[in-house]
């Protein structure tokens, strides 16, 4: 089964499940049967410059004046999440984003099963699918995990991953990736934005403009030249009638 509220902040006093977890009067603040992860370090590539960049979410600083970061249309950004899981033998996990990603047009990559054993942090891809800009609030709640039992403890668990180790994984990624992952599919930087349709239909009315009045001119001559012709016939038609 799922582990409910009472198991998991029971199994998180006993240094299980998870490391850095948000904290209420003492104990794990969790909903029902999940956890929400939130964000701790955001990891990109720089259109401008293609170097790696990062922003690391500051626990200690008020939410007000936290760090936040801008995923524009197009971009590919790696969040590794603040928490680190420590996953029991006898426990395997799913984390899921949130629904108010999805909302703004952000997919989450790579979010899924978690093996028992495992330890370190959960890292995901966000691609932003519109054609405005996405600012993330650097420790956000945007992914949920929920904890399933097994009916028998794993003898092999996965090994540990360090926060090191895992950055330094995510930084050779960032670096081999293209700093807008929608480049190859658009073929093209420019995203249309909403604001910008008329101008932009304005512009090609213009651009086209001469070849379509040429076009209608044509055309109803054209229909001019087949009306007289067909007149023209007519009155052959009645004539020789006669």
């Amino acid at each position: 089964g799922v582990l409910d509220r009472s198991e998991l902040v029971k199994r998180y006093g006993k240094k299980q499940l998870l490391r850095n977890g948000l904290e209420e009067k003492g104990l794990l603040s969790v909903e029902f049967a999940s956890y929400d992860l939130r964000a701790g370090i955001a990891v990109w590539k720089d259109s401008k410059t293609n170097e790696v960049r990062r922003c690391e979410f500051d626990p200690n600083s008020d939410g007000t004046k936290q760090k936040t970061v801008t995923l524009q249309p197009g971009q590919m950004m790696f969040v590794i999440t603040y928490e680190e899981i420590i996953m029991p033998k006898d426990l395997c996990g799913t984390v899921f984003s949130r629904n108010s990603l999805a909302l703004n047009g952000i997919l989450a990559l790579n979010a899924g099963h978690i093996d028992p054993g495992f330890e370190g942090p959960i890292v995901i891809r966000l691609i932003n699918l519109k054609g405005t800009a996405y600012t993330l609030t650097l420790g956000s709640q945007i992914y949920t995990i929920v904890y399933q039992t097994l009916q028998n403890e794993a003898i092999d668990g996965h090994r540990a991953i360090s926060r090191s180790e895992t950055l330094q994984k995510v930084y050779k990624a960032a670096d081999e990736a293209l700093s807008n992952a929608l480049h190859d599919i658009a073929l093209s930087y420019e995203f249309l934005k909403i604001t910008d349709f008329d101008k932009r239909f304005a512009d090609e009315l213009k651009k086209y403009r001469n070849r379509i009045l040429k076009f209608v001119i044509a055309f109803l001559i054209g229909i001019l030249t087949v009306g007289a012709a067909i007149v023209k016939i007519l009155e052959w038609v009645q004539t020789t009638s006669h």
